[in-house]
């Protein structure tokens, strides 16, 4: 039975596709195309998404400025050259550039005082301190807080842990864990100064869930990642960091991992 399929211009390609596939079943499929309203529905002409934005600008371009280095992700540069077809430029990383300007701030106000932050810093040895940070939308479970204490105790390394502002109902583990680590960690509650620490010689390691603009800071600032992703893409950066680069190490998320897991990794650090 002929049937008739209407989409839009945008979306034809990809359906068009799916058909070719099964053609030896349905071969009297048509497809007809519409004109979606963008206009009328606040979008630029010709894009029928906001998701199509970028997109459409990039075909009108001459060519791309990255944010990036050639030897971080030149497997993703050369595809893009050859099957995109467009120039790009790697001029990154801006961190690097940007290290002679204000490190205390970064987008928004930070939580701590910078001298009370450096004071403590400059206390520690070199490389014998860990940074801790999960973005600003993930939080730690009381377990996994414990657990993270417990493994930094037992290898001797001292701790920088950046929590969301205080909350009761997600800082009930925080006492403990502040018990354990006695003069040998600084919690900060909010916003870090985030590329001032990361610049100190005292951290030797930075665990964190993969978010593409921290793996970026910790590259450019030569510092090696303890990797624990947590959804999204951060699986795919973990696999880079900790696999192509060889840059990190991961906790791993194959089975539950407790302190003894956390202690080793550190140790290898």
């Amino acid at each position: 039975m002929p049937s008739t399929i209407e989409t839009t211009l945008l979306n034809k390609p990809s359906i068009s596709r799916s058909i070719e596939q099964f053609k030896i079943h349905f071969n009297n499929i048509d497809i007809q195309t519409i004109k979606f309203p963008c206009v009328e529905g606040g979008l630029p002409y010709g894009c029928e998404n906001v998701n199509a934005i970028p997109t459409v600008s990039l075909v009108r371009s001459y060519g791309v400025i990255i944010n990036s280095f050639y030897e971080l992700d030149g497997v993703y540069a050369d595809y893009y050259r050859e099957f995109i077809g467009k120039k790009e430029w790697h001029i990154g990383l801006f961190s690097v550039y940007n290290r002679d300007m204000d490190t205390s701030y970064r987008g928004k106000e930070p939580s701590i005082n910078k001298h009370k932050c450096l004071k403590w810093l400059d206390t520690k040895d070199i490389n014998l301190v860990v940074y801790v940070c999960f973005g600003s939308t993930n939080h730690f479970l009381n377990s996994q807080l414990k657990e993270i204490s417990m493994g930094l105790k037992a290898s001797w390394k001292d701790l920088v842990l950046v929590v969301k502002k205080k909350r009761e109902d997600r800082e009930k583990g925080l006492p403990e864990f502040e018990k354990i680590m006695k003069g040998k960690g600084l919690i900060i509650r909010g916003w870090p100064l985030q590329l001032l620490i990361f610049q100190h010689k005292a951290i030797g390691a930075f665990v964190t869930h993969c978010g593409w603009n921290l793996t970026l800071e910790s590259v450019a600032a030569g510092v090696p990642m303890i990797t624990w992703p947590i959804a999204f893409e951060e699986f795919y950066n973990e696999k880079l960091v900790t696999e192509v680069l060889k840059i990190g190490v991961p906790v791993g998320d194959k089975k539950v991992s407790g302190y003894h897991s956390v202690a080793i990794l550190l140790t290898r650090m």
